[in-house]
């Protein structure tokens, strides 16, 4: 029977502005040219953003950078494809400074690795499950740990042919329930993920640091200030995870950071000495909960207590050695009469009567949700008591996650039989790390800390041009202004395609669209250099260089411009 394929839903088109209009012929063939390009830009925004989007999202619909194609789906048009690209060029080269090879790894991945690891269940409902018209059951990859060790395992069986480090920039997928911000959690999205592959955890640990260091030169190219935090592993385990960020008020992530030592901790991973209580309180928070094995079966109660106004940490309770590999629930336990007798888990900061401390059944451990205004415990030599006086006190800051560093360990490589054989003939499984960053998450992250009410502030290492070029000329121009006009544009860019590249010069020679608007586009675009001939530069022969990080403006003489530029 025939069945109509309807429409998917999408958002309402965005009123285009400025986008490619008619040719005009006013800059060369060998030149950028607005008037061919596809950079549909915009005033406003219609209902496809609402009040719980990002700045992000917001200023890359409307300076044309991408369009919606559904919840948490987005097409990338020209101008982002060069911000992404001189990111992932960024990336590249220091990835392959420290010995780094890409690959390229399937997107539609096979359950038996999933499987085989324990997180085909435990991924849960974010993955993207599908099947097969043979029965066979594959995800839309989330992450490629699974996929890169069977392939190592089947390739690699001798110590000479460690170490390895193997990376890609690709999508990955998830099912987020509620797609939010834009790019900043996306259901598809662009990642570079890089696994390493070595002979002994000493070598593992070396190659950790290395990336790490890889990480920072990273960040630093790209031009926005960012920090380095320790944080909790996840679901993707292992004994040592790091990560980087953006500061920004609408960050999903909370830091705590001492100004004093520099100590940076995610607030699931933080440590520190908590504020004594402003009385001699003894009372407590206690949370119930249940735990068990993953096929749930076992269940049993649990209660885990905490200081008087404070939160529980869910993430240091489920790292406990007493729930390791185990479920954890936090919502009305099972029915007790099965288990009368409950597990106890208490704050080793609660204060605490003669109870019965020797009961197997009862596990002391820190379970607190470290918060601003806590002592910093590295500045501070003295013991976790409530009598403790910190000196130094951790501060609070929101931030976007753009990058995850993970030393695993054995983790992937004992369950996927990736082993070699050593220097004494000793098979033993590799030891692992992985390395991410999100490569559209963070275009999107440097527009939320890099803007103004005019538009995007690019830093130059990745925005989509250098230098956009600003004629005051349209159809109406007399010849004589109109030869000045093009005379100026050949001679600015033979002078600039050296200084600062080609490539990253554009030329806004839309007919149709007056002076004003075109530094306004140029401005919303975020370019870092804007160079205008306007009536200046017809009356007196001095072009306007405007900059856009500090909104400088300078008058300076054509031959003088490839002053303010170097690669």
């Amino acid at each position: 029977m025939f069945r109509p394929i309807l429409p998917a839903c999408r958002a309402p088109p965005i009123p285009v502005m400025g986008c490619c209009r008619r040719h005009a012929t006013l800059a060369g063939p060998h030149q950028n040219r607005m008037s061919r390009m596809l950079a549909p830009t915009s005033k406003a925004v219609h209902a496809a953003d609402n009040a719980h989007s990002a700045v992000s999202h917001n200023l890359l619909l409307r300076a044309g950078y991408i369009r919606q194609s559904s919840a948490g789906m987005y097409s990338f048009l020209p101008l982002a494809l060069r911000v992404l690209g001189k990111i992932e060029r960024i990336i590249d080269e220091e990835i392959q400074r420290v010995g780094g090879q890409k690959l390229s790894l399937p997107c539609l991945l096979p359950s038996d690795g999933w499987k085989k690891t324990g997180r085909w269940e435990s991924t849960g409902s974010e993955m993207f499950k599908v099947t097969d018209r043979k029965g066979g059951e594959f995800c839309l990859a989330p992450t490629h740990e699974e996929e890169i060790t069977q392939l190592v395992a089947a390739e690699v069986s001798s110590w000479k042919q460690l170490p390895l480090r193997l990376y890609q920039t690709g999508r990955k997928y998830r099912d987020e329930a509620r797609p939010r911000s834009g790019l900043l959690r996306a259901r598809e999205f662009i990642m570079k993920d890089l696994y390493s592959f070595d002979a002994t955890e000493e070598a593992a640990l070396a190659t950790y640091d290395e990336l790490r260091n890889a990480y920072d030169r990273i960040l630093k190219r790209i031009g926005i200030p960012f920090a380095a935090a320790e944080a909790d592993s996840g679901n993707i385990g292992g004994t040592r995870s790091h990560e980087y960020h953006f500061l920004s008020t609408v960050g999903e992530d909370t830091l705590l950071t001492c100004n004093n030592c520099g100590y940076t901790a995610n607030e699931e991973r933080a440590v520190g000495i908590l504020r004594p209580p402003q009385n001699d309180d003894m009372t407590t928070e206690e949370l119930r909960f249940s735990f068990g094995r993953q096929d749930q079966s076992e269940w049993c109660n649990a209660s885990v207590t905490v200081p008087n106004g404070r939160t529980l940490n869910p993430a240091k309770l489920k790292a406990h050695p007493a729930l390791k590999g185990l479920v954890v629930k936090f919502n009305n336990p099972t029915e007790s009469n099965a288990f009368p007798n409950e597990t106890k888990f208490i704050d080793h900061r609660v204060r605490r009567r003669e109870t019965a401390l020797d009961d197997s059944r009862t596990h002391i451990g820190d379970f607190t949700m470290i918060q601003h205004g806590d002592g910093c415990s590295v500045c501070n030599s003295a013991s976790q008591h409530h009598d403790s006086q910190p000196s130094q006190f951790l501060q609070s800051h929101r931030a976007i996650e753009i990058g995850h560093t993970f030393f695993l360990g054995t983790k992937y490589s004992a369950s996927l039989g990736a082993t070699f054989k050593n220097e004494k003939q000793e098979v033993v499984p590799m030891q692992m790390g992985c390395f991410g960053i999100g490569v559209t998450r963070m275009m999107a992250a440097v527009v939320e800390a890099s803007h103004d009410q005019h538009g995007i502030i690019w830093p130059e290492s990745i925005a989509p041009y250098r230098i956009c070029i600003v004629p005051m000329l349209n159809k109406k121009s007399a010849l004589e202004q109109q030869r000045a006009i093009s005379g100026a544009i050949e001679q600015l860019y033979s002078l600039l395609k050296d200084a600062a590249g080609q490539e990253d010069i554009v030329v806004d020679d839309r007919e149709d669209m007056t002076l004003g608007f075109k530094m306004k586009d140029a401005s919303l675009i975020g370019y870092p250099y804007m160079i205008v001939l306007g009536k200046t530069f017809l009356q007196d022969g001095l072009v306007e260089v405007h900059i856009r990080k500090t909104e400088e403006k300078r008058l300076m003489r054509i031959e003088d411009i490839t002053t303010m530029f170097n690669h």
